[in-house]
Formats: structure tokens, sequence, C-alpha cells
């Protein structure tokens, strides 16, 4: 019975480092596995951070345009505003010289908030509009057109 006892323990005595060998080979291996996809993610944050940055910018370019195009939608709401108060300026001058009534009365300037003027180059108001504030207009959306 001693000799089965003393057999099993040799036996242990043999396998055990062959165990630890093949667990020491599996940590290795996940190590270097694991090492390989954290440069793998590495690269790819990069290029994220990459694709980012030009989000962003594009997206400040965006607003940048969103912005300047209610300046100039202002502008054109106002343009129209003068067109009609000239008209209607008239319509009433001939209403007063012909029956000495007037259909409409004075009416006042809307206010563009400054969006005429902020425009580059700026597009000048006139109290009486004619074509060539809209041309101004025209020339602030389509430059070199």
């Amino acid at each position: 019975m001693k000799w089965i006892v003393v057999i099993g323990a040799a036996a242990l005595v043999l396998v055990a480092p062959s165990q630890a060998d093949t667990r020491t080979e599996q940590r290795s291996a996940n190590v270097a596995r694991l090492n390989s996809e954290i440069s793998t993610l590495k690269r790819q944050v990069a290029a994220l951070q990459k694709q980012v940055k030009a989000m962003q910018r594009d997206v400040s370019v965006a607003r940048n345009e969103l912005n300047a195009n209610f300046v100039g939608d202002a502008c054109l709401a106002a343009l129209a505003s003068d067109g009609l108060v000239t008209t209607w300026t008239g319509v009433d001058q001939y209403g007063q010289r012909d029956s000495g009534t007037t259909v409409f009365g004075a009416q006042p300037r809307v206010n563009d908030k400054q969006a005429c003027s902020n425009l580059r180059p700026g597009v000048l108001r006139e109290y009486s509009a004619t074509t060539n504030t809209f041309q101004a207009l025209i020339g602030w959306l389509l430059p070199g057109s």
C-alpha cells in the first residue's frame, strides 16, 4: 500500500510542473492577444478622434451658413416691406391729389434689426425701394455670379 502512495506522489510531482507550464503559456498567449487588441483599439480611437474633429468643423461651418441665411432672409423681408410701403405711399399720394383721401396712411418702416447693414458688403435700405436695393441683396446672396 505504501508503494501505491509513493508512486502516486511521484506521478503528481511529475505532472504538476507540466500543468503549471501550460497555464503560463496560456496566460502569455492571452496577454499577447489582449495587447494586440489594445493596439487595435488605440488606432481606432485615434481615427475616430480625427473624424469627430472634422465633423465639429463641418457643424461650425453649417451653423455660420445658417445664421447668415437668417440674416439674409430678414434683410429680404425688410426690403420687400420697403417696396410695399413705397407702393402704398404712391397710391396715397395719387388718392390725396385726386380725391383728397388716403387709403393706407403713413406706414412705419419695419425694423430689420440691422440685418441689411450686417451683411458684408452691407445692403443699404432706401426709403423708396428700387430694384437697385434688391440687386445689392442678390449680389450678397450670389457673389461672383
